[in-house]
């Protein structure tokens, strides 16, 4: 039997292979290998800290220390058959959640200007910034579980299993969570033109 290494599925056992040794490098005290770890997952991590802050420097701050606890943590880390970033994302959750937590007790969240670097015609940037900034402004009437999924799926791109591990609930339920997020959304965004 010939094996195609360039199959789909044969480059996603590789790719999965190959962040387990990272993750058992990293284990041992490599901090090469936590190195080449937090540079191929800090993106992932920002994207969704970012879609549930709506501020930049916030997103930026949670994201290191998202970094930092996975660090701290790395020897507790155990592969049950979710990907390396599902751990990090569940960090990220409860992270987010502490802060807003925090925030709660102390002060107001304000919505931060979303600021995007892009070689865009200007008018399309400033149209795409509005757009931004109207679903921003509507993710807060979603029910927690909602803002989770949208940030989960579409903030850090993850698919639905993976998603549904970091939030410890079913595919199906994950599935409920977006349509029932994405149809409100979408009358939010109808009603406010």
């Amino acid at each position: 039997m010939i094996l195609n290494i360039e199959s789909p599925v044969n480059k996603e056992k590789l790719e999965a292979l190959r962040i387990a040794r990272l993750v058992s490098r990293a284990q041992d005290g490599e901090t090469e290998a936590f190195g080449v770890l937090y540079e191929e997952h800090e993106g992932r991590v920002f994207r969704y800290v970012f879609a549930r802050t709506g501020q930049v420097e916030q997103a930026e701050d949670l994201t290191q220390e998202v970094f930092v606890r996975a660090f701290h943590g790395i020897r507790s880390y155990r592969d049950r058959g979710m990907p390396f970033s599902s751990w990090l994302l569940r960090i990220a959750h409860n992270l987010v959640i502490d802060h807003y937590r925090w925030v709660t007790k102390h002060r107001s969240v304000e919505l931060a200007d979303v600021q995007l670097a892009s070689d865009e015609d200007p008018v399309a940037e400033v149209e795409k910034k509005a757009e931004i900034r109207r679903i921003l402004e509507a993710v807060p009437n979603l029910t927690p579980g909602q803002r989770e999924v949208i940030s989960l799926r579409f903030g850090a791109g993850l698919h639905l299993a993976e998603a549904a591990a970091v939030m410890g609930k079913s595919i199906g339920a994950v599935k409920m969570l977006q349509h029932q997020a994405v149809t409100r959304l979408k009358r939010i965004l109808e009603t406010s033109l």
